[in-house]
């Protein structure tokens, strides 16, 4: 989804609300209220909140939760969570069979 204000992105470059917004899709307003709940959190808080852009991929996978399985935006940080706990479990559970 490109609309001619996306930036070639770079590791390590800093991404604004408005640099991640061109990149993902999801409204600057909306990534403000994804902020405001904090399930992203920018990097440096001045003078414009901005983001490593390691965010893409989290913001790109919130999105997909949300336009894909419609999970609301104040639902998100929980199911965020048990992502990343399930995540967590299946890696210990593959930690203990590569053991045994």
């Amino acid at each position: 989804m490109s609309d001619g204000n996306e930036r070639n992105v770079l590791p390590g470059d800093m991404l604004t609300v408005h640099d991640l917004s061109c990149i993902t899709g999801l409204s600057e307003r909306t990534l403000r209220r994804l902020i405001s709940i904090e399930v992203i959190e920018p990097d440096e808080r001045t003078p414009e909140p901005c983001f490593r852009t390691e965010v893409v991929v989290r913001v790109r996978r919130i999105r997909r939760l949300h336009v894909e399985l419609g999970v609301s935006w104040s639902s998100m940080p929980l199911v965020l969570d048990l992502l990343r706990r399930i995540e967590e479990l299946e890696r210990h559970v593959g930690d203990v069979s590569y053991r045994v």
